[in-house]
């Protein structure tokens, strides 16, 4: 039988497992979400210019931000969304299943620079990718946990 690469108690495989866990959904949640943002309907925000506009009740929305007509800049915002949401799920997978600390690095690094990418982007893309912050911010404070519980375990040996 193989040896977890943790194997410090239960705190430690709680952490690792939450860990996994909500690493791997923040970073599934955010490529999906971000692939609806782009390619499906998006909410028109008030105040910016309407273009191919129509109305669902008293929602505004778009029939696509790609068909919206892209700036650079709004294709380097997503494509470096989708990078964060990939490293989230590695960084996670990385951390929690090898003990890999550069996995957490890359978890924390990521779920910073997506959220704060979800602090400036625009509203359609935060419904799309709503779950995917928190998610990231949990994952990463999990892989923090068992990373220190699991140095303690260590120090105590």
């Amino acid at each position: 039988m193989q040896e977890e690469p943790w194997g410090h108690g239960t705190v430690v495989e709680l952490a690792t497992g939450f860990e996994v866990l909500t690493g791997l959904t923040a970073g599934l949640w955010g490529i999906v979400g971000l692939a609806l943002a782009t390619y499906g309907p998006i909410l028109h925000q008030q105040g910016s210019p309407a273009l191919l506009a129509y109305y669902i009740g008293d929602a505004k929305w778009l029939p696509r931000l790609a068909g919206a007509g892209l700036s650079p800049f709004t294709i380097i915002f997503l494509v470096v969304m989708f990078l964060c949401a990939v490293g989230i799920g590695t960084g996670a997978y990385q951390h929690s299943r090898h003990r890999i600390r550069a996995g957490l690095v890359l978890l924390w690094l990521c779920s910073v620079i997506f959220l704060v990418g979800m602090a400036i982007c625009d509203l359609s893309i935060v419904v799309s990718i709503l779950l995917s912050g928190p998610l990231a911010l949990a994952s990463a404070i999990a892989g923090s946990v068992a990373e220190l519980w699991s140095g303690k375990a260590d120090n105590r040996k």
